[in-house]
């Protein structure tokens, strides 16, 4: 009994109760250390086991992170075991152990500059259990450094530096990353979580120029898209000034919003192009209409948009030798002229009056030739662009395929046989490509697909058909047939379509 009594006196001796609240100003590392804690309350196991009457064994406390261990008493506060007597300080010097004490004193100063640093952060929005751990950590160094065990203060408050080195980093990465999906969220049009990304920023970097110049250009964003969709709106009215002026003030609000960019030069340049066609349109038309000094004019003005245009100052030269032409020679100009535009029902009102004054003139009769068979190609390709469903019918589908391959074969298109040779392209790529059509029955009616044939009794079967109409029936013997009518269009990805005989006879 005596022996026990020992050993716990012993136990009771190495435990040292830690001061809380040292004053901010006293300039002794300890009262900054107990300044910083409260109260840790722990305990030190200690067994005893007798073995044969004769042996006994004493379990001595650890000097380790595994010191500190919560007590079993709820009432009792949390307590850094020091080390007991005969401790690892009785075989080494005064000067080793000053030593020691200097080395964690740097540390704690180290710690101090850092938690500082980490506490302007906002560690505890984003650092979760790490800042909790990194805490305990100093904690347990300020214990240990408390109660003279300065070789475990040290190793607890290198452990609190690395870690804090790691929130640091960890910090550094979040600004990053939040920034970055701040932006994408800008360019995306998500206003909300643009926000949130650059509030998180600048809740850890009250400075950081990316996140405060985002936040307020995310703020801005509900205005911008706003006013980015009446622009669009009037670009697509063709109020090309209206949608201009509209792309100029999103720009105000926000500099560096790329769409109102790339409208805006988008805009500008139509209403460029607006305006070259239209002096270019008045200069071939004042041509053809033998008024050499206008269509001078209206050619000068055009190459005021475009100074390289080679077009325009062959017109030019048009316009200044049609003066010198005889009648004759005027005509030609004017049907020439009417030619490059590709304005087919004038170029042969021209050749024919021409051919009206002298019917041997050769360069009129190939004129002439040769406009009405551009006339031709060109209203049987507007038909066709203007009338897509005539595709449908594989003779007319065929038959576009001929005539798309007439317009490709000209000599030196001109713009207008260009586009149309594109869009007649596209339509019999669109009118050609099959769609798959889902059809959906009962396994009990039998089905016909007119233009295709018999298809059987299924649950479910999956055909692939060209744009067109279509007619499916289906029967089955004691029910009402079922006929249906349907349209499948170009562009489509699949279609569903449901036939079954439910009506009774």
């Amino acid at each position: 009994m005596k022996n026990k009594s020992e050993k716990k006196n012993l136990r009771n001796k190495s435990i040292i109760e830690v001061k809380p609240s040292i004053s901010k100003n006293n300039t002794s590392i300890d009262e900054n250390i107990t300044n910083k804690k409260n109260n840790y309350n722990l305990f030190l196991f200690a067994c005893l086991i007798g073995l044969l009457l004769f042996v006994f064994f004493f379990l001595p406390s650890f000097v380790s992170q595994e010191n500190f261990v919560e007590e079993t008493s709820a009432d009792q506060s949390e307590l850094y075991i020091g080390p007991i007597e005969s401790s690892e300080y009785d075989n080494i010097s005064q000067e080793e152990i000053s030593a020691l004490r200097s080395t964690s004193e740097d540390l704690l100063s180290e710690i101090l500059t850092q938690q500082s640093q980490i506490n302007n952060l906002s560690p505890n929005i984003w650092a979760n259990d790490k800042w909790l751990v990194y805490l305990d950590q100093i904690n347990f160094g300020d214990d240990a450094f408390l109660s003279e065990s300065f070789k475990d203060s040290i190793r607890f408050y290198q452990d609190a530096i690395f870690l804090g080195k790691e929130l640091l980093d960890i910090s550094t990465s979040i600004v990053e990353v939040s920034n970055d999906y701040g932006n994408r969220a800008l360019a995306t049009g998500d206003y909300l979580a643009a926000i949130d990304q650059f509030n998180l920023v600048l809740q850890i970097e009250k400075d950081n120029a990316i996140a405060i110049e985002g936040l307020g250009r995310a703020e801005n964003l509900p205005e911008v898209i706003n006013i980015m969709s009446e622009a669009r709106s009037k670009q697509l009215s063709q109020e090309y000034e209206l949608s201009i002026k509209l792309y100029s003030q999103v720009l105000e609000i926000d500099p560096k919003w790329q769409d109102a960019k790339n409208e805006l030069n988008l805009v500008i340049a139509i209403v460029e192009k607006n305006s070259f066609d239209n002096f270019l349109s008045n200069a071939y038309t004042s041509l053809g209409a033998g008024d050499f000094n206008e269509a001078n004019n209206f050619f000068n003005q055009a190459l005021l948009l475009r100074p390289e245009s080679e077009e325009v100052k062959n017109g030019i030269l048009q316009a200044e030798q049609g003066a010198k032409f005889d009648a004759v020679r005027l005509f030609e100009a004017r049907a020439l002229a009417f030619e490059k535009r590709e304005l087919w029902e004038r170029v042969i009102e021209i050749y024919e009056e021409i051919l009206t004054t002298d019917p041997n003139l050769e360069f009129a009769k190939d004129g002439l030739q040769r406009s009405r068979l551009r006339d031709d190609l060109d209203k049987k390709i507007n038909n066709l662009i203007d009338n897509p469903r005539l595709l449908f019918d594989d003779n007319v589908l065929d038959d576009s395929g001929y005539i798309l391959l007439q317009a490709l074969e000209i000599d030196q298109p001109g713009p207008r046989i260009t586009e149309q040779q594109e869009k007649l392209e596209n339509i019999i790529r669109l009118a050609s490509t099959p769609i798959n059509i889902v059809i959906n029955s009962d396994n009990l009616t039998d089905i016909v697909l007119y233009r295709k044939g018999s298809l059987g009794k299924f649950d479910t079967k999956t055909i692939e058909l060209r744009p067109g109409n279509y007619t499916i029936v289906g029967n089955r013997n004691g029910y009402r047939d079922v006929r249906l009518n349907f349209e499948i269009l170009p562009g489509l990805e699949n279609m569903n379509i449901a036939v079954e005989c439910k009506e009774k006879i």
